[in-house]
């Protein structure tokens, strides 16, 4: 419930200028992914509401014929001190595909030492295979000390690529 309240004041005192634009309207998408993920997942707000931290990232895929790219930008929420660290998303690959699709994706970071190190040093994360449609979810994927889950919002994806998608910090945002 800290963490619901966390963003609803984030969402609330968020500035005026387009930095501040930009923050309040992720705030509000960062609360119906959640509310969202807990609809699919439940147990799933107890688990960002007791963990060191989470991140809350939107991206959009484009898969045509050789060639992935996609784009996105997202916050890492410190549940132990209140900070927020703004970070960005980037995504390429090559292979064979065809589509795109939206992707919500929550990180939760089970160790303290997760959350600083993707804060501080990104995390590249590959995947080689996806057949996914709308509604499509990845429930409560252990990867290491970071729990994922993952929805597409829109979208009909198929593709067998390398691929690799990069976390770093916003430069804009921050």
């Amino acid at each position: 419930m800290k963490t619901f309240f966390a963003l609803l004041v984030a969402f609330v005192v968020s500035g005026c200028s387009s930095v501040g634009d930009t923050r309040y309207a992720m705030a509000n998408n960062h609360m119906n992914q959640i509310s969202n993920i807990e609809e699919i997942s439940p147990g799933a707000l107890t688990e960002i509401n007791e963990a060191p931290g989470f991140a809350v990232f939107s991206t959009a895929e484009v898969n045509l014929l050789v060639v992935s790219t996609g784009t996105g930008h997202g916050a890492v929420y410190n549940n132990e001190t209140g900070e927020r660290t703004y970070m960005d998303v980037f995504e390429s690959g090559v292979g064979v595909g065809i589509g795109g699709k939206d992707v919500n994706t929550i990180l939760v970071f089970n160790t303290m030492e997760s959350l600083e190190k993707f804060t501080e040093e990104g995390w590249i994360f590959d995947n080689e295979l996806d057949a996914s449609g709308n509604g499509s979810v990845v429930n409560g994927e252990q990867i290491g000390d970071i729990t994922l889950y993952q929805s597409t919002k829109t979208g009909v994806n198929l593709h067998a690529m390398l691929k690799g998608t990069r976390f770093s910090k916003s430069e804009d945002l921050n």
